[in-house]
């Protein structure tokens, strides 16, 4: 379980990594490079959340008082899961802004 881990947070870094690596060789301007990077940056707390629950799944693993560290790795696992879910949407919906929270009317064909 320590193994499956440890392989599951070096992915999710390398996930992370690769679209940061490409909005470099963008052709836009320092701003929108930036903001961009801090938008995909999301990866990377994703990463942090999985190394802290994999050090509560060894710690786990080397205690007795299972129930004492099973609490704080439930905690990780579920935000490294909601933030890994809500970070794609919130790109999406930074890009592509829902129309129907605007003030223009919406025009009928």
């Amino acid at each position: 379980m320590f193994v499956c881990g440890c392989l599951n947070t070096v992915s999710e870094f390398v996930v992370a990594l690769l679209p940061v690596l490409a909005v470099f060789k963008l052709g836009v301007t320092p701003r929108q490079r930036w903001s961009v990077i801090g938008l995909l940056s999301l990866g990377f707390l994703v990463t942090f959340t999985g190394c802290l629950r994999t050090y509560y799944v060894y710690r786990i693993t080397q205690t007795y008082d299972i129930t004492w560290w099973a609490a704080p790795q439930w905690v990780c696992a579920e935000v490294e899961i909601d933030v890994a879910l809500v970070s794609p949407n919130y790109i999406y919906h930074r890009v592509f802004p829902n129309p129907s929270l605007s003030n223009e009317p919406i025009l009928n064909h």
